[in-house]
């Protein structure tokens, strides 16, 4: 009944481009008449308080601007903060890029912003190598995730769906599987002539078919060009029995697939990703919004940890980027030990010598002092870890100038120095750009071990 409804869906108006932390709320909204200003305000302000509330935050992600007469009727301003992505709200499409991803026009951000998610989520040859498609090609990002993954999901599907066994309960006159005594003896009277019991079943209704059917349906709900939405319809028909079971992030990030699984690579990393639009944070409960958002400190986080995984393969075996917990012998107090978090941390021959932190920062003009508690931040991990070198990685916007920056530190047991190193995103569009930065950031952290 669902896919049935989508067919006869309107198509949302074009989307409404916003910038995340713009002082200028131009994203405005238009409307006939202020019920329908106030209306689609109040469901913004909902929204914005479930991501809210998922994620902890102090604030909300949008601020409303009050509903105020324009020629044509009246206009809702609106600006987001801490997450990107895209939002269906009220019949409004909502686009909310980045702050350091403005390349000129909107349909170019947008297209910087799909391929930083697409790096950072390692899903660039699932989006960008079946098809020579750009973003701009199609009326929102929405329906170019669409695209492909139908694409990469209807040429594995015409070998037929994954199967496997899958756990199911049921009552039967006769044992053929694990006997459930937990639900034996309160029904033994009323019903003696069958034995609850847990059986493996070959089936089609796997975890994997799961992932696959929600995402269909959930793009389905979401493109925005008709033609489309028959298609992923039409597929979402194919997977008919399979439980309509809400995945989540864990789930799917910790299924594996099997070697007669294979093909299933690509339309599976894809529904992951816009799992990961529905969870926000790895590791985190699914949420109801309308789209796929994403917060932003992340995808520049794992944007950093790709970069310098790049970075560090072109120095050799010897080296290493970690990212986990050290428990170090810092005191507190005089007892005890502390433990440690860094974003990165660079090995080479498994000694610490490099200590990073990614700031997801306002963008920062040449010359500017970095924040100091973000200073204290990485000096005090790159302490706790024994790296002599401390380095804050933050985002730099195109069209500003400037490279890295170090300043000597004093004092007993902190590191010799500290770096600010600016990461460029926006080579991401061109593949020697960004292979530049590679090199750049290789170079830099040969730099660093010498300082060590």
């Amino acid at each position: 009944m669902i896919l049935s409804r989508l067919h006869s869906l309107p198509p949302p108006l074009p989307p409404v481009h916003a910038v995340e932390w713009d002082s200028i709320p131009s994203n405005i909204m238009t409307f006939a008449a202020r019920a329908d200003a106030d209306k689609w305000a109040i469901e913004a302000t909902e929204v914005s308080e479930r991501i809210r509330n998922m994620l902890g935050l102090q604030d909300n992600p949008f601020v409303l601007m009050p509903a105020r007469r324009v020629p044509g009727g009246f206009a809702v301003g609106l600006k987001a903060r801490h997450i990107n992505g895209w939002l269906s709200i009220g019949g409004r499409q909502i686009s909310i890029l980045p702050k350091f991803v403005q390349i000129g026009t909107p349909e170019a951000s947008e297209q910087l912003f799909v391929r930083l998610l697409a790096y950072s989520t390692s899903t660039r040859q699932a989006l960008f190598g079946r098809t020579p498609a750009r973003v701009s090609d199609f009326s929102n990002p929405i329906d170019f995730l669409a695209r492909a993954y139908i694409d990469a999901l209807e040429g594995a599907i015409s070998h037929g769906l994954p199967m496997g066994y899958g756990q199911i309960d049921d009552d039967l006159p006769y044992l053929r599987g694990r006997l459930l005594t937990s639900r034996l003896y309160p029904r033994i009277i009323s019903q003696p002539t069958t034995l609850p019991q847990e059986t493996s079943e070959f089936t089609r209704d796997v975890p994997l078919t799961r992932i696959l059917r929600w995402a269909c349906v959930e793009l389905a709900r979401l493109v925005s060009d008709r033609m489309l939405r028959i298609r992923v319809s039409d597929v979402a028909a194919r997977f008919a029995g399979i439980a309509d079971i809400l995945p989540s992030w864990q789930m799917a990030s910790q299924l594996s697939l099997t070697p007669a699984q294979r093909h299933f690579e690509p339309s599976f990393a894809l529904a992951k990703l816009l799992l990961l639009g529905k969870s926000l944070v790895p590791g985190g409960g699914r949420v109801e919004i309308p789209g796929f958002a994403f917060v932003g400190w992340h995808v520049f986080q794992e944007y950093a940890r790709r970069l310098l995984k790049e970075a560090v393969q072109r120095l050799g075996a010897e080296w290493r980027v970690e990212r986990r917990t050290y428990l170090v012998g810092t005191p507190i107090n005089g007892t005890g030990k502390l433990w440690c978090e860094p974003d990165f941390v660079i090995t080479r021959r498994g000694r610490r010598i490099i200590c990073l932190d990614a700031k997801y920062t306002r963008p920062m003009n040449v010359g500017q002092v970095p924040d100091s508690l973000h200073c204290a931040q990485v000096s005090t991990a790159a302490r706790a870890v024994g790296a002599a070198v401390a380095v804050l990685l933050h985002p730099m916007p195109v069209g500003t100038g400037g490279d890295g920056r170090s300043w000597s530190l004093k004092g007993q047991g902190a590191p010799r120095i500290l770096w600010l190193q600016p990461l460029r995103p926006a080579t991401l569009m061109r593949q020697e750009s960004h292979r530049a930065q590679v090199e750049t950031i290789a170079s830099r952290i040969l730099e660093w071990a010498e300082d060590h």
